[in-house]
């Protein structure tokens, strides 16, 4: 959407009247004034976030780019590079470190002409930090988080606010974006997924090709995203040590740049190309004589730098950034959960879809804030929930918190009903927090339940409650109902938010689990399994649930892919007798084919288990002077009984009570 004065001017009186009211309630924090200076002339810093068009195209040459500014001032947050540093905590640091070493970051990758940077570097961390975390080497798409930044994914999950561009510029991928975005796109669970379902490449133009959403499996769900700050480098390098790779934003400009020594650094804050990149390592005798003649730093040291421009820039693809470069911003790190590992979910309830805008405040330095949700589902599904975490986002480091879980609460009263559950604790680092619950909540179907926030803070910044809202040019698509966010100064009497702007939300999420089977596990025959006899023997690891929950049955699939799609040879109806091995009817498979196949299980309540991960095996040869079809199987054609069967199943998958997640 084109971004115009009247526009402009509309979205300063919203804010003018939120802040009018806000005497009596909630005030919204200062807006940074980078982003003040992006919306008031976005024609032209939108040129300077996209870089030189027709310079990027030329042959050899790398687009720099692809931030814009957060609505959010992160000023009071942001680390001071040339304060002293701390001896005692320095002298437990290395002088040297690289991720590098021992292979813990990925290889570097190219962005080629696009304004994508700000998704290359937040991947950057979480793939360093999925290595970090024993979770293995992960290849995330990068164009998959750029599309839906500025694609509606669904109704909602809308998209941020796109700039009208150039024609000869890409309409979804030069918009740029920023750790604001990043953070509200893995926290909503628009993936990550992986590289190869969502490819990046130079040739294809990325916006005239769509991400298949329905066929792309969320891998990994944000579990953490904390901005480091404080003090000085101290924090930043052991973020790096402990946890991976760290995002950064900066402002390019060429002229800062010494290509011979692969070293940036500008003295003065300038106006210029916005570039997110990720630290990987350091070096505190990185010498400031490597730095241009005539701006050099005061001393040495310089962080080492991961880029997004392919591995042959720079030093096979990194630089060094003095510790002194005054341009940083942004100082995150990503930190995810495998779907299938305890403590992801398969439910969130929020409000929030484009994540914290900006932040709000009433000037206390205690603040109560909580979100009325309601479970998804029918009570008649006899399926409960497991309420076990909470989401939250810190606007400041070193905030302490108590949460609170409602269950069986009047609509437009967070505190009222049955208190089920309180945690404890204190953010130490500002962004986004997971906060698991010390015991389950159990919740049935269609009840309404509450999470109550209660923040404290100093008086030195006071604006501690996380806003979804409108802002012109960035988050146009925020919206809110009535009864689903309120805030209050003492716990008891609550101002619902949209009462006071009808766009804005607290960002407060929870997570629950419904109580069903385990995921099923193939046992055998074993993975690339030859050989195998036509009336194989299928059999999965054992059942397990919580609650009290017992095996009913089990749904068993074989098909000649991985995707089920096809050549289906068996019915999935609930079967009740083999319920952990099934042996295979003569005449259903063929000789010398290859199968695939795959069980879940059903709980006594009705719920269903998630399908186990697809094995395959070969059959036997046929023998010498046979027809060499086994009588049935997807390349002699199915019979009639289970050719009806067929879409038989695609009616059980569609009724069943346990849904088919992460596909």
């Amino acid at each position: 959407m084109k971004k115009t004065k009247a526009a402009i001017l509309c979205a300063l009186f919203i804010l003018s009247v939120f802040a009018a009211s806000a005497s009596a309630g909630l005030m919204p924090a200062p807006v940074n004034p980078d982003f003040n200076k992006y919306i008031e002339k976005p024609a032209e810093v939108q040129k300077q976030v996209s870089g030189d068009k027709e310079l990027s195209r030329t042959p050899g040459k790398i687009r720099h780019g692809g931030t814009i500014p957060e609505v959010f001032d992160t000023s009071h947050i942001r680390v001071n590079r040339n304060a002293p540093y701390n001896k005692a905590n320095v002298a437990a640091l290395p002088a040297q470190f690289d991720l590098r070493t021992n292979g813990k970051v990925t290889p570097v990758k190219n962005q080629y002409q696009y304004g994508t940077c700000w998704s290359f570097a937040a991947f950057a961390s979480v793939e360093s930090g999925m290595i970090m975390n024993n979770e293995g080497t992960k290849d995330l798409a990068e164009r998959h988080m750029a599309y839906f930044a500025y694609v509606d994914e669904s109704a909602s999950k809308p998209a941020f606010t796109a700039s009208a561009l150039p024609p000869e510029w890409d309409p979804v991928y030069d918009q740029g974006g920023n750790v604001t975005m990043s953070t509200a796109l893995l926290g909503r669970w628009t993936g990550p997924v992986d590289e190869a379902n969502c490819k990046y490449e130079e040739t294809d133009p990325p916006s005239a090709s769509t991400p298949r959403v329905g066929q792309l499996l969320h891998m990994y769900r944000l579990s953490n995203r904390d901005i480091n700050g404080n003090t000085d480098n101290t924090e930043v390098k052991t973020a790096v040590m402990n946890g991976g790779a760290v995002y950064i934003s900066l402002y390019w400009d060429d002229s800062h740049y010494n290509e011979e020594t692969a070293s940036y650094f500008s003295s003065r804050k300038i106006t210029g190309t916005g570039h997110a990149v990720a630290i990987v390592g350091w070096d505190d005798n990185f010498l400031a004589d490597n730095f241009n003649e005539g701006e050099r730093p005061l001393n040495n040291g310089a962080w080492l730098v991961k880029n997004s421009w392919g591995p042959e820039w720079g030093k096979n693809g990194y630089f060094w950034l003095s510790y002194y470069e005054a341009n940083i911003s942004e100082i995150a790190q990503f930190r995810v959960k495998p779907t299938a590992a305890n403590g992801s979910y398969h439910h969130q309830y929020s409000y929030d879809p484009l994540g914290m805008v900006n932040a709000g405040g009433t000037g206390d330095t205690t603040l109560y804030l909580a979100a009325v949700f309601q479970t998804e589902g029918n009570v008649r599904d006899n399926i409960p929930e497991l309420i076990k975490a909470v989401g939250f986002y810190a606007t400041a480091p070193d905030l302490t918190y108590q949460i609170k879980v409602h269950t069986g609460v009047t609509a437009g009263v967070p505190s009222s009903g049955n208190l089920s559950a309180t945690v404890n604790g204190s953010f130490v680092y500002a962004g986004y927090h997971t906060i698991e619950l010390p015991q389950p909540v159990r919740i049935n179907k269609g009840d309404k339940f509450s999470v109550i926030v209660r923040v404290t803070g100093t008086p030195d910044y006071t604006y501690m409650a996380p806003l979804e809202m409108y802002v012109s040019g960035f988050s146009e698509a925020a919206s809110a109902n009535q009864g689903e966010t309120f805030f209050s100064t003492d716990g008891i009497s609550w101002t619902d938010t949209w009462a006071y702007d009808r766009t804005t939300s607290l960002c407060i999420k929870a997570f629950s689990d419904e109580v069903m089977p385990l995921k099923a596990e193939n046992l055998l025959p074993a993975n690339n399994a030859e050989d195998v006899p036509l009336n194989v023997l299928l059999k999965t690891k054992g059942f397990s649930v919580s609650e009290g929950v017992t095996h009913a049955a089990t749904q068993w699939q074989i098909g000649i892919s991985d995707s089920f799609e096809n050549g289906i040879v068996l019915d999935t109806k609930d079967d009740t007798k083999n319920l952990l091995e099934y042996t295979v009817k003569d005449g259903v498979l063929d000789y010398g084919t290859t199968y695939y196949w795959r069980a879940r299980f059903k709980g006594s309540n009705g719920s269903y288990s998630d399908w186990s991960d697809p094995t395959s095996f070969v059959t036997v040869k046929a023998p010498a002077g046979s027809s060499g079809s086994g009588g049935g199987g997807c390349n002699a054609g199915l019979p009639a009984l289970l050719i009806i069967s067929v879409p038989a199943l695609a009616v059980i998958r569609r009724k069943s009570k346990g849904p088919d997640l992460h596909i």
